[in-house]
């Protein structure tokens, strides 16, 4: 019995390393519809989000989404961002796929090569759903994954401005706040001096 506990705690400690823990599973969301790939296609800044282990220690994060093609529904993702201790300059590059038979905004993300401390060339996938966007100024990212009795999330605010004003950014987070997810798990992104 005491062998059997400590796998299932194994397991849960290596799934939930990189989000936040809630009890119960994923609430259910309403994704955007009729998803613009095209429009979403570029450059946003992460100005705010739940903890992630894989964003430990960065700072200036962006992620770089691109289409190979017109009309194609795979992105390329390029996350960028700059470590507090020594400034350096990591990149990580993967795929967002949709995995709707819709035009719904639910894509399935993986990363190859991800840093995990003590492991090589691990890998990380998940869903990746754009819960809003206007796609000029703001994109409001979720992922839950259910695992029994509980469930871990990730959430981000996403900016196409660096530095947003402040009252913008309130305004995503009441968007947020009347989907019934939690602002106050949310942790601002240092974006300031940025090479």
């Amino acid at each position: 019995m005491e062998q059997v506990l400590c796998i299932l705690l194994l397991m849960v400690t290596s799934q939930t390393a990189a989000q936040l823990l809630f009890a119960g599973r994923c609430p259910y969301q309403n994704v955007v519809q009729n998803f613009d790939f095209s429009s979403f296609a570029g450059r946003w800044h992460e100005i705010e989000k739940y903890f992630s282990f894989f964003e430990l220690g960065g700072r200036c994060i962006s992620s770089k989404f691109f289409l190979s093609s017109p009309g194609d529904t795979t992105f390329g993702v390029i996350n960028k961002q700059e470590t507090v201790f020594d400034n350096r300059v990591t990149t990580i590059r993967g795929q967002a796929v949709s995995v709707s038979s819709t035009s719904e905004a639910k894509l399935s993300v993986t990363f190859n090569n991800v840093m995990i401390p003590g492991l090589t060339g691990a890998r990380s996938d998940g869903n990746y759903w754009v819960l809003d966007t206007n796609y000029s100024n703001y994109a409001i990212v979720w992922s839950c994954e259910d695992m029994g009795f509980f469930h871990t999330q990730l959430l981000w605010i996403l900016m196409r401005n660096r530095k947003p004003n402040a009252s913008a950014v309130q305004r995503v987070k009441d968007i947020i706040t009347s989907r019934g997810l939690r602002t106050s798990y949310l942790q601002v992104t240092d974006q300031t001096n940025c090479n």
